[in-house]
C-alpha cells in the first residue's frame, strides 16, 4: 500500500507550526486529525507516529487533561519502547495523577535504558512513597481537583513546606518542593507556588515547578502568563526566581 506521507507530514508541519504561535487548540486538532485520519502511515512510519502521541501528550499535559497525555505517553512508549523520554513524560504525568505506583514502574524502564545513579535514587524515593498509605507527598498530589485555597489548605501548605525543610537531602528536598508549587498553583495560589519554586535549588526540579505552574495558569484559562511562565522555563527571562 502507498503511504501518502507527504500531506501527512504537511500537517504535522502545520501543527508544530500552531504550536509555536501559541494556538494549542490548533495545534491539538491537527495531531488528532493525522492519528483518526492516516492510521496505516501512523503505524507504518514509527517515528512518525511515535511524535504524534508525544506530542499530543506533551500539548494535552499543558491544558491540564492529565489523563488524556498519559495515555497519548503511553501510545508513544508502546510504538518506540526503547526511547527512554517516552518513559519519563509518562512517569512524570502519572506521578501528577497519582498513580505513584505506575510512575515508579516507568522510571525503572527509563534507567533500565538510561543507568544513572541519581535516577536510582530518585526511584528508591518514590517507591517508599508509593508503599506509605499516609505520605504527605501522595496528599500533595491530590489537591489539584480542589481550586479553592481555604484556610485548610493553607495550614497544609505550610505543615509540608515545614517538612520539607527536615530533608537535608539537597535533591530530595528539591524534588518535594516541586510537588508543593505544583499544588500551591492547582489550588489557585500561583504567587505562592512561585516562592516555594525560588526555594527549590536542583536546576531541573525547579523546571519541573515552572512547567507545572504554567499547566495550571492555562488550566485555568490565563494563557498569557502561561505563555510567560513557559518563556521564564526556557531562560529567555531571569524570572522570579
Amino acid at each position: 500500500m502507498a503511504i501518502d506521507s507527504d500531506n501527512t507530514i504537511a500537517r504535522f508541519e502545520l501543527a508544530r507550526a500552531l504550536k509555536e504561535t501559541g494556538d494549542t487548540d490548533g495545534a491539538i486538532r491537527e495531531y488528532r486529525a493525522i492519528l483518526r485520519i492516516r492510521p496505516d502511515e501512523v503505524k507504518q512510519l514509527k517515528v512518525l507516529g511515535f511524535l504524534l502521541h508525544r506530542n499530543l501528550g506533551q500539548l494535552l499535559h499543558l491544558k491540564g487533561d492529565l489523563l488524556a497525555a498519559v495515555e497519548e505517553y503511553r501510545a508513544a512508549s508502546i510504538i518506540l519502547p526503547d526511547n527512554a523520554s517516552a518513559h519519563q513524560l509518562l512517569a512524570y504525568v502519572l506521578e501528577q495523577t497519582g498513580d505513584l505506583p505506575g510512575a515508579v514502574a516507568e522510571l525503572r524502564e527509563v534507567l533500565r535504558l538510561e543507568p544513572s545513579d541519581s535516577l536510582a535514587r530518585q526511584i528508591a524515593d518514590l517507591s517508599r512513597e508509593a508503599s506509605s498509605s499516609v505520605g504527605a507527598p501522595n496528599a500533595i498530589i491530590s489537591v489539584p481537583d480542589n481550586r479553592t485555597l481555604n484556610k485548610e489548605a493553607s495550614s497544609f501548605f505550610e505543615h509540608a513546606l515545614q517538612l520539607a525543610a527536615g530533608f537535608k537531602n539537597l535533591e530530595r528536598r528539591s524534588h518535594y518542593l516541586a510537588l508543593v508549587a505544583g499544588a500551591q498553583a492547582a489550588a489557585g495560589d500561583v504567587t505562592q507556588a512561585f516562592k516555594t519554586m525560588a526555594r527549590i535549588q536542583h536546576t531541573n526540579l525547579k523546571a519541573r515547578a515552572a512547567r507545572d505552574i504554567a499547566i495550571e495558569q492555562a488550566r485555568s484559562g490565563d494563557a498569557q502568563s502561561a505563555r510567560e511562565t513557559i518563556a521564564l522555563l526556557r531562560g529567555d527571562d531571569d524570572g522570579p526566581w
